[in-house]
């Protein structure tokens, strides 16, 4: 997204996803946390806050890839998480892009990481967002 789109610019990609049964948000974040578009239904300081806690899971993901004999960079696939009340998926979206989706519990899960993968798939460039020069430094 370059920086004079808005989030709904891109809020179309989700709809797909959001015509699943069971899913209830989607949300579409930078490596570093800031939200690039989420679902209507979702409060913009939600969004907010889940791009931010969603995007450090992925980090320290991208770190356990040792455990797994793998090299951090690059090996990272996709991550579910399961609650008492549903599921949070998070897969790679082009460059330094993610993209989440909150479900109940009686979701079909291949159903649900498939799309996403379709959808990720076909925007790449939509969702690819280049990385902050200032990312890592310190003042």
């Amino acid at each position: 997204m370059n920086p004079t789109q808005q989030p709904e610019d891109i809020r179309w990609t989700l709809d797909d996803l959001l015509r699943l049964p069971g899913v209830r948000h989607a949300l579409v974040l930078t490596s570093d946390g800031l939200v690039r578009t989420y679902s209507e239904g979702l409060h913009r300081d939600t969004a907010d806050r889940m791009a931010a806690a969603l995007a450090s899971y992925q980090a320290a993901a991208r770190t356990m890839a040792e455990f797994c004999d793998e090299p951090q960079e690059g090996s990272w696939q996709q991550g579910v998480t399961e609650f008492g009340g549903g599921f949070v998926f998070l897969i790679s979206a082009g460059a330094n892009g993610f993209l989440a989706v909150a479900t109940d519990k009686g979701v079909e899960m291949h159903v649900v990481t498939a799309r996403m993968h379709h959808t990720a798939g076909q925007l790449g460039t939509a969702l690819s967002s280049a990385q902050r020069p200032d990312v890592g430094r310190r003042p």
